[in-house]
Parts: structure tokens; sequence; C-alpha cells
């Protein structure tokens, strides 16, 4: 069976030289593989761009939205802390918080991801203009912060209303007492009036100072204080008002007048509990509670509503990048199968190709080895590789030596002639040996015969001789 039966590719071994078919063998394989790497190539460059896609489009307008979230909350806390220490550096790192968050988002703004997509737009501008009514509260923070009685209604209140009318009520009782001086108290008998005026002066001065402490720290406690403060006071009025016959002249003109300012008093100061008691206590945490904090709170809330579908869209692209390296991956694996059959396919009709006019050499060779060899055998000659022209080789040093074989085979025959006549002539001398054979036996025979008589004889003369010189003895 040579190589064209067995490969089916008698055309590629005529047409081909061993070197030819190895390179060829090998641009087999490399074209499989670099079909293969073409294949993988597409593959990866198709996940690669879906990983481009989310870590240069989705993942910093992710990153970004997270930071600006970051900033916000963290300028909250910075407006929290200057609000309660009032300190530069507090207040500086809240305005460039703010500053920080307008680049924030108008960095996100910019992203092609968000400009592509309406929705995402619409929420930058919603959040933009949020922002900016947050950057608007700045100035007034700084205003209410830098200023105390601006800050604090209840102490505004005070400075308006509540000090001066205390310090008028309080001259008004300090000229009633000078007056009482002008009065005889000889017999004791307006000693208790002018203790009346004494405490009321007192209660007047203790309430002054129950309403600093109380503008201080907000305690229940100041506030039962004043209340008794002021019921005191009142006793001490009434107790002044039924005494109208002890009145000097200052006294029954200024009375009546400390009674209305009295009443005006306790009216402002119950303004001014009242509104110290609530949550508009200070004007900068009212407004960072119910302006600036929900403010934040609304942009944290869309902020987060534009994280969670930016989430969502990765989400949505890992999932198609999973399933695109799970095809992938089995791309590589059907590819390296296939190229593996593939490999072991060319390899084997390559060995093919190279060893099986090789073998039918050897063969032929071993052949003539063993000295069985059909010298008539010829190798194929066909085509023009290194084996052809082995063959052609082979085939004429077989014709040579089945030549001189042939000429040999003559000059036997002849000598097997001759060797048949030596073979007459020797088996005809063979036949007359043996007759002469036989005759020299006979002769023999005779001879010994002839041997025993003339011992026999000698014996006989060798008695009679004896005898004779015995007879001459005796």
């Amino acid at each position: 069976m040579n190589i064209s039966q067995t490969c089916k590719l008698g055309w590629l071994t005529r047409s081909t030289t061993i070197k030819q078919r190895i390179w060829f063998g090998f641009a087999l394989i490399l074209v499989v593989l670099t079909a293969l790497s073409v294949g993988t190539y597409f593959k990866f460059n198709i996940l690669g761009s879906g990983i481009n896609r989310v870590t240069e489009t989705i993942q910093p307008a992710v990153l970004t939205s997270q930071n600006l979230a970051f900033q916000l909350e963290s300028s909250n806390y910075a407006l929290g802390f200057y609000i309660l220490t009032k300190e530069d550096s507090y207040k500086d790192k809240y305005f460039s918080l703010l500053d920080d968050s307008q680049e924030s988002l108008e960095k996100l703004g910019s992203y092609d991801y968000i400009r592509n997509n309406q929705a995402m737009t619409s929420t930058i501008e919603s959040l933009g203009s949020k922002l900016n009514t947050l950057v608007g509260f700045k100035d007034r923070v700084v205003e209410l912060v830098s200023n105390d009685v601006l800050n604090i209604p209840a102490m505004a209140l005070a400075g308006e209303k509540l000090n001066p009318l205390a310090q008028q009520m309080q001259g008004m009782v300090s000229e009633m007492i000078l007056s009482e001086w002008g009065e005889d108290n000889t017999d004791e008998s307006r000693s208790e009036y002018r203790q009346a005026l004494y405490d009321l002066r007192y209660y007047n001065a203790q309430l002054v100072g129950e309403l600093r402490t109380f503008l201080a720290f907000r305690a229940d406690i100041n506030i039962d204080n004043m209340k008794s403060m002021t019921d005191v006071i009142d006793s001490k009025l009434a107790f002044l008002e039924k005494s109208s016959d002890m009145y000097s002249f200052e006294q029954e003109e200024m009375i009546p007048q400390y009674k209305t300012k009295l009443v005006d008093y306790k009216a402002a100061l119950n303004e001014a509990v009242e509104v110290h008691k609530s949550d508009k206590y200070r004007s900068d945490i009212y407004l960072a509670q119910h302006s600036i904090g929900p403010e934040i709170s609304n942009i944290q809330n869309e902020l987060w509503g534009l994280l969670n579908q930016l989430n969502a869209d990765i989400s949505l692209q890992s999932n198609e990048l999973q399933e695109e390296s799970t095809n992938s991956s089995n791309f590589v694996l059907i590819g390296m199968s296939i190229g593996i059959l593939a490999g072991l396919l060319i390899a084997y009709f390559m060995s093919r190709m190279i060893t099986v006019p090789i073998n039918d050499v050897v063969r032929a060779f071993d052949d003539l080895a063993q000295g069985e060899g059909d010298l008539t055998h010829r190798l194929n000659e066909e085509g023009k590789s290194e084996l052809a022209k082995l063959s052609i080789g082979f085939n004429r040093f077989a014709d040579k030596v089945h030549h001189l074989v042939s000429q040999v085979a003559g000059e036997v025959s002849n000598l097997s002639e001759v060797v048949q006549n030596v073979s007459v002539i020797v088996e005809q001398t063979q036949q007359g040996s043996i007759t002469q054979k036989e005759k020299t036996s006979q002769v023999a025979t005779a001879i010994t015969e002839m041997t025993a008589t003339v011992q026999d004889v000698a014996t006989n003369a060798d008695l009679a001789s004896q005898s004779a010189q015995q007879a001459d003895t005796n």
C-alpha cells in the first residue's frame, strides 16, 4: 500500500518534497492556530470593550456621584461644627466642600454616559438647581453665626423690648425709693411699704438675671424661677396699690406707669420664653435643620437614585460581560479541542506522508539483506521529493543487481551441466573402485592363507631341525 492509497493525497506527495511537506504541515497548524487566535481575539476584544464601557464610562460617574454624596455629607458636618464652635476653620471647610460639590456635579454632568441619558441629564439639572440653593445659604449662615442678637430671636427680643422695659421699670422703682426718703417714717408706719419697694427693685434685678441665664441654658428651672419672680413682683405691686394712701407725689404718678410696663414686660417675656423653648431659638440651627438639611437630604436622595440607576446599569453590563466571558471561555475550549484534533490529524497525515515511502525503502532493503528479496520489485518514482529520488536510486541499484544475478544464474546453469558430467564419471569411477576393491580383497585373502601355510611349514621345519639336532647329540 503506497502513500497515495493510505493518505488519499497522492497529488501532494508527488509534487512536494519532504521539506515542503513539513512546512505545509506547520502552515496548516499555523492556519488553525491563527484562526483560533483571531476568533479568541475578537471574543476578548468584545469582552474588553464591555469592560471599558463599564470602567471608563459608567464607573467614573459612579465614583463621582459617591464623591459628591460624601462632600455634601461632610459639608453638613462642617456646618454643624461651625455653628457650634464659630471657628473660621470650619467655616472655610464648609465653603470649600460646597465649592468641591459644585465642581463634582459639573464633572458628573460632563460624562458622555450621563449626557446621552435624558433622565440622568434631568437629574443633574435638578441637582444643580438644589445645590445652587444650598450655596445661597452661605452668607446667611455666616451672618447668623457671627451675630448672636440676629441669630437668637429671644436675645433680639430681650435687646429690643425686655432690656429697655426692665431698665425703665428699675428706674421707676429707684425714683420711687428716692422719693420715699422725703417721707416721714418716725413711727415706722412706712417700713413695710418701703420694704415692698426694695423687694420690687430686687426682684426686678433678679428677673433680668434669670432671663439671661435662661437665654444661655434654656432650662425649665429658669422658666419656673422667672414665673415665681413675676408672681412675687405682682404681689408686691398689689400691696403697693393697696397702700395708695401712702403714695408720694412721684409714686402716685409712677406706680400706674410701672404696672403698664410690667404688663408689657411679662408679655415680651412670655414671647421670649416661647420662641426660646421652640426649635427656632437659634436661627442658624433652625436654618440648618429646616432649610439646609432638607435641601441636602433632597440632593442626596436624588443622588442615590442616580447611583442606583448607575449601579443597575453596571449590574446589567456585568451580567452581559459574565455571559460574554462564559461564551469566550467555551469558544476557547472548543477552539483548543478543534486545534488539538486538527493538529493530531495533520501530524498523522504528515507522518504518513513521510514515513510510508521511507518504510517501503526500508522493507526493500531488508528483503535484499535477508536474501529473499524480489529483484523485480520497484519503488514508486513519482514525485519530486527526496524519497522519489531515493526510489529512483534504489530502482537503478535493483536493476544492476538483477542484471548481475541474471548473469550469475546463466553461468551457474552451465556449471551445473559440467557438474552433472563429472558426477557421472565419478559414479563410474566409484563403481570400478568397488570392483577393484572386491578383487583386492580376494588377493588379500589368498595371501593370508599363503602366509598361514608358510608359517606352518616354518614350524614344521623348525621341529625337524630340532629333532635332527637331538639325534646328533644322541
